[in-house]
């Protein structure tokens, strides 16, 4: 399910990539599954589920790219600084 949520996310097509991401974080919560809703919500405009996930992300992102792990973290402050002004 994540793998297909992420091709809609591509293709522009964020409502499904939502639903599809979802469905993966039911059966099988992953990391990776985490980091690609957080980008998804973020997409729509829903920036405290993307906060959300992007802290799922990090609190399971054991063996994930110390890159991703940054960017994440970074986009996870400007998140917060965002919903604070």
């Amino acid at each position: 399910m994540a793998k297909p949520g992420i091709a809609y996310g591509y293709g522009n097509n964020i409502d499904k990539a939502i639903d599809c991401l979802e469905k993966a974080i039911q059966l099988k919560p992953t990391a990776t599954a985490y980091f690609n809703l957080a980008v998804a919500k973020k997409e729509k405009g829903d920036l405290p589920e993307a906060i959300k996930y992007l802290k799922l992300f990090l609190e399971n992102s054991a063996g994930q790219n110390e890159e991703r792990i940054a960017s994440a973290r970074a986009e996870l402050a400007h998140l917060e600084k965002t919903l604070r002004r």
